[in-house]
């Protein structure tokens, strides 16, 4: 962190890789990327701050490449296909409340996701996927490099969803999300 004056590590830093995205919450901040230990301890790219302490979150396959919280649920992308032992499409969800992963409704994408963000109660979500795939793990709808989940059914339904469908961009690698960008504008970002 950055106290103004000076950069200081927060619990010591982490080892065996690096940091690609950080979040934060009213309680905690949320590391992903792909080192191996968080401070003094073992965990594999994805870890917790919670102003004393790390605390490993998952036994990820892959490196984490985004992390963004929305109410209480964090949500995870990357170039990962397992966490814990659930089979999941680069995506997940971790629930506060229940304190399990679960696999987003819908299903997840057909390659690796970039970055995250949220806007207005949804999750976007970009990358070099192609393809979104259902439940059952069998790509059913087009989604070149950019979807969005939106848990609210009051928003736009629980599914995730993709979007530019009709796009020839290559992969997105990085989405924002600002107080001064509606998110009609990120949608225009992402293109």
């Amino acid at each position: 962190y950055y106290d103004g004056t000076e950069w200081f590590s927060v619990g010591g830093g982490v080892g065996a890789g690096c940091v690609h995205s950080i979040a934060v919450d009213h309680e905690f901040l949320y590391i992903g990327g792909s080192f191996r230990k968080a401070g003094n301890v073992s965990a594999h790219h994805l870890a917790r701050w919670d102003s004393r302490q790390w605390r490993a979150l998952g036994n990820f396959n892959g490196d984490v490449h985004g992390v963004a919280v929305l109410g209480p649920d964090l949500f995870v992308a990357g170039e990962f296909t397992e966490v814990d032992g659930l089979f999941v499409d680069y995506i997940v969800r971790y629930g506060h409340a229940s304190g399990a992963w679960q696999k987003l409704t819908g299903g997840g994408a057909n390659a690796g996701v970039s970055s995250v963000a949220v806007v207005n109660n949804c999750v976007y979500f970009v990358g070099s996927f192609t393809a979104l795939r259902n439940a059952a793990g069998e790509e059913d709808k087009t989604a070149q490099h950019a979807a969005r989940y939106c848990p609210q059914p009051r928003v736009q339904g629980k599914m995730l969803e993709g979007m530019l469908t009709n796009s020839t961009t290559g992969p997105i690698r990085s989405v924002v999300a600002s107080s001064i960008v509606g998110m009609a504008s990120v949608e225009a970002l992402a293109r």
